[in-house]
């Protein structure tokens, strides 16, 4: 679901062709075969409290959105962002009014961030990732066969390179005129014996596929103690002539306690009438 970019005020006929583009693209468009998304299944319309970050990082931004969304909703991200020289993230600020909703807050971060796309995975699953970066999208690399059983998911999120032998070699292969090779880093993830396990299985995958479907399987099987979280790519480029790709991953906190303990109590009230 790629948010288009808000074009400046040309009459009421632009408002309108805008209006019925943004709406085919955030609610139709779809990922690596993850499937479409109805318009009656979309968080986009949830609505968010007010609230004013400014100058922020673009991942505080989505942990600020989904913090301040109202009734028992929530969101989570799968993010890849390119860091600049100064190890920074690009920077973005929200502003969110009373009535506005999570989709005015994509756009407004989309207006912003117009190299960057917004695809909405499933029903409360957002990836953002930037149009185009130097290399191979390591995100793409083809895993025939990926067996969890009885892990932390945050684990895997953390350091999937540790976990999917095809992206660590990915990451080894990369082309660089470094001899020194390229740069595996490795983000912070519960010790062992934390949280929730799960046990899946993925055929003829990528990897942001099983990122993604790790991501939902905690929206649909985590207590109410434990939020889902996103996950969190980080790339960092080194200055010429090194050329050198630094790799990093954690998770992402987007779901506060209170609404994810509505939403597992409605679950399970679901369940019981069932």
């Amino acid at each position: 679901m790629r948010i288009a970019r808000i074009p400046g005020a040309r009459g009421l006929v632009m408002r309108q062709q805008y209006y019925i583009a943004s709406m085919i693209c955030v609610f139709l468009l779809s990922i690596d075969g993850l499937g479409q998304i109805r318009v009656t299944d979309s968080v986009l319309d949830s609505p968010v409290n007010p609230v004013r970050l400014v100058d922020v990082q673009l991942t505080t931004a989505l942990s600020g959105l989904g913090y301040n969304l109202k009734d028992g909703s929530y969101i989570v991200f799968g993010t890849v962002v390119l860091l600049d020289d100064s190890c920074e993230e690009p920077h973005v600020t929200l502003n969110l009014l009373p009535g506005d909703t999570v989709r005015t807050a994509v756009e407004s971060l989309a207006q912003q961030l117009s190299e960057y796309q917004w695809i909405l995975v499933s029903q409360h699953l957002m990836n953002v990732f930037p149009t185009q970066q130097k290399g191979i999208d390591l995100l793409t690399t083809r895993v025939g066969q990926f067996d969890i059983k009885n892990e932390y998911p945050v684990n895997i999120l953390g350091a999937p390179a540790q976990f999917i032998p095809e992206l660590h070699q990915a990451v080894l292969s990369e082309p660089t005129p470094n001899p020194r090779g390229n740069g595996v880093g490795y983000g912070t993830s519960y010790a062992t014996g934390e949280g929730p396990q799960i046990s899946l299985s993925f055929r003829n995958v990528t990897v942001r596929e099983i990122l993604n479907g790790i991501v939902d399987e905690m929206t649909k099987s985590f207590p109410a103690n434990h939020p889902p979280v996103g996950w969190l790519y980080r790339i960092t480029v080194q200055p010429a002539p090194s050329g050198r790709r630094i790799h990093s991953w954690t998770f992402h906190r987007s779901v506060p306690e209170l609404n994810w303990k509505t939403v597992v109590a409605a679950r399970e009230g679901n369940s019981l009438r069932r």
